[in-house]
């Protein structure tokens, strides 16, 4: 299942483990969202400080949904600036900050071109950052 991926990270590893069966996929996602992330950017940017114009590369996916692109390493996110020669740089961002970002109209694209990753839709990310505390719930009276 595996097809010869080697792990650059601990993260990589449970990715690994998720494809394996050997973890199920909410452990996984709980484990992504206390992780880092590589994601490609259209400038080199300080993601610390506030930058109104750092955009991080949203795609449309298969399915017909935005999605924001995001590896699980460098090794990984290297062939993105080659399909996407605008988003030639990367950021390694903190996965809980930077999907807390996201606008609730846009998915996860995890590793994209790769064997080893997956899409969550718009409504599946935001209730994977509401079942761990990313994101509060917010009652509208």
């Amino acid at each position: 299942m595996t097809n010869g991926f080697k792990p650059n990270n601990p993260l990589e590893e449970k990715l690994v483990a998720l494809y394996s069966k050997q973890i199920s996929i909410i452990d996984f996602l709980g484990i992504l969202i206390d992780s880092k992330l590589v994601i490609p950017s259209n400038r080199d940017a300080d993601i610390t400080a506030p930058d109104m114009n750092f955009k991080p590369l949203v795609i449309t996916s298969a399915m017909g949904f935005n999605v924001l692109v995001a590896f699980t390493s460098l090794e990984l996110a290297k062939g993105a600036s080659s399909m996407y020669p605008d988003y030639g740089f990367t950021a390694e961002v903190d996965a809980d900050r930077f999907l807390l970002e996201a606008p609730e109209n846009v998915g996860l694209a995890l590793n994209p071109g790769w064997h080893m990753g997956f899409e969550l839709p718009p409504d599946g990310l935001q209730q994977i950052l509401y079942r761990f505390g990313v994101k509060e719930y917010k009652i509208k009276y």
